[in-house]
């Protein structure tokens, strides 16, 4: 085994690119050597270096982090930063599980929808539950769309998932009841199930009787 190694050969030896060595070396996580050529070499300090280099990437570690740890190693910042990667993991498989949830709630939304029968009437009476409402008055389809991404981004911090939810408009009866075009009056998401996660004051509690108007749209 060779004492030294050129570049190319480290490159090559560890998959990893001539600039990135290049990099290391001006972080100063890398010291090498010059030969009577004024070509880099790497010694095996170098390459026990780099071995944990590779290792720590593979863990997402930044290389700030991982120049500390060679700047400061020993078995207690070894433990120190390897539990603060846990922790990191953990966080990082809890917010995995949370998307997973939504897709697996989107899937079953759009399944849902994919049933739906267009051109059906129907009256539904439904208790009192919490509903997120956005006044706004809206004579296009374009307009509707806008009002729904105004309603989201006015709550999205607590909710998420909007594309779960449940939308619906508002129209006025005494509007109906003259002839005049169908205009939408606002926009509310509401909950199908009484899920009471969030806290939602008074005015947000709504009786509702709803005349469902089903018309199959892209809901993709």
């Amino acid at each position: 085994m060779k004492d030294y190694y050129k570049i190319s050969e480290i490159s090559k030896l560890y998959g990893i690119g001539i600039d990135s060595l290049r990099y290391y070396e001006k972080l100063g996580v890398l010291k090498p050597q010059r030969d009577v050529n004024s070509y880099r070499i790497y010694g095996l300090n170098d390459m026990y270096k780099l071995n944990i280099i590779r290792d720590l990437r593979l863990l997402d570690f930044s290389m700030q982090q991982i120049k500390e740890y060679l700047d400061y190693q020993s078995i207690d910042n070894t433990l120190e930063l390897l539990h603060e990667e846990q922790m990191l993991i953990q966080k990082q498989l809890k917010e995995l599980q949370t998307k997973e949830q939504m897709i697996h709630d989107r899937i079953a939304v759009l399944s849902a929808a994919s049933e739906i029968k267009t051109g059906v009437f129907k009256i539904k009476k439904m208790s009192e539950r919490p509903c997120l409402k956005l006044k706004m008055r809206i004579t296009r389809d374009e307009e509707m769309d806008f009002a729904i991404k105004k309603l989201h981004s006015k709550h999205e911090k607590k909710i998420h998932d909007f594309g779960n939810q449940l939308y619906a408009a508002s129209v006025s009866v005494d509007e109906l009841k003259d002839g005049a075009p169908v205009v939408f009056n606002s926009v509310f998401l509401f909950w199908i199930k009484m899920k009471m996660t969030l806290f939602f004051p008074q005015e947000n509690i709504f009786h509702f009787i709803i005349v469902e108007v089903i018309i199959k749209a892209q809901t993709e």
